[in-house]
């Protein structure tokens, strides 16, 4: 989940969309302590500015919509994997 760069009074709604880029723009992620203790990680980084794929999260951002992209965490490359079994998996 995303939230655009303005105020909550001018958010226009909320979109589910594709995970986008912004190319030139780095992202890092940094450690906070909320005013009750919580600890949390924040993602920073990154011009509001640069274009990105039309209907992406990022665009729609910058449009002024909240977006909601379901993501997996598994970064497995499955055209390798097969190969690399042929490899390794013998006997």
């Amino acid at each position: 989940m995303n939230f655009p760069a303005c105020p909550a009074a001018e958010v226009k709604g909320t979109r589910a969309a594709p995970q986008g880029r912004r190319r030139g723009t780095r992202f890092e992620v940094e450690p906070y302590i909320s005013p009750t203790g919580r600890r949390f990680l924040w993602v920073v980084g990154g011009s509001q500015n640069v274009d990105a794929t039309p209907g992406s999260d990022v665009d729609l951002n910058m449009a002024g919509y909240i977006s909601v992209t379901p993501m997996r965490p598994d970064l497995t490359c499955y055209d390798s994997l097969s190969q690399l079994r042929g490899v390794f998996d013998q006997g």
